[in-house]
């Protein structure tokens, strides 16, 4: 099952399982905005506007806290929360804080690293200073949602990168399905997007500017199930 029971409302769940062991892991609020911006455009998270993305954070995880602090089977040990940071930083620890709390083996952790490294993860970390012009927004984050950001260790050096944001191309998606044309000034907009979608996603998984057949198999499956939909649409309203 994929997500039997959310990270939050999760107490409503719970009571379907008997015995569950539930690791919740959160993200530092700063990426997660980041993330949604530039990579993902998930209408879920409301990274279009700042202030509604900040209510919509402090209040999801503010329930949660009502949750843990009502929750009996908090107590129980059913629930445990970790953060994806401590994961990368503080791998060891967290590691074997989950083997405590699962009841785990050192001698069971049979795929070290293979289907986790926090060496290849730590790229998804401090996502956010690699866009200054983001800025403001990130200290916005930083004042109302201080308590739920991590204490990196130290702060990464800007990556070389630039990229369209996604939530904003969502959008103006959804508008013209909506409407169901697709303006004439906007129709010379539409090769530009569908290039950067192709240069982004060669560039994730050809690292070096590396076009081999790997990562043009990699880019089909990417685009299969990420912005098929969006794609397809542009070509569609764009006819």
């Amino acid at each position: 099952m994929d997500q039997a029971v959310p990270p939050i409302s999760f107490s409503q769940y719970l009571r379907y399982f008997n015995l569950p062991k539930v690791i919740i892991v959160d993200r530092d609020p700063r990426d997660l905005y980041i993330m949604n911006k530039v990579f993902w455009g998930s209408g879920y998270v409301p990274s279009i506007d700042i202030n509604l993305f900040i209510k919509w954070y402090s209040q999801t995880r503010q329930s949660r806290k009502t949750e843990l602090s009502d929750s009996t089977r908090i107590k129980t040990g059913e629930v445990l929360f970790t953060q994806f940071e401590s994961l990368i930083y503080e791998y060891d620890n967290s590691v074997e804080k989950i083997m405590n709390y699962t009841g785990l083996s050192a001698s069971e952790h049979v795929k070290k690293l293979k289907c986790f490294n926090p060496e290849l993860s730590i790229k998804n970390t401090q996502v956010y200073v690699n866009y200054p012009e983001l800025q403001h927004n990130i200290n916005l984050i930083e004042n109302h949602l201080g308590e739920y950001c991590y204490n990196f260790p130290y702060i990464k050096k800007k990556d070389d990168v630039k990229h369209f944001y996604m939530d904003e191309i969502n959008q103006k998606f959804e508008k013209m399905k909506k409407e169901e044309k697709l303006l004439k000034e906007s129709r010379k907009y539409v090769n530009k997007i569908i290039f950067k979608v192709t240069k982004f996603y060669l560039d994730i998984h050809a690292p070096n500017r590396k076009r081999n057949i790997y990562s043009l198999i990699k880019l089909c499956i990417k685009l299969a199930i990420c912005p098929f939909e969006m794609l397809s649409n542009l070509f569609y309203y764009s006819k």
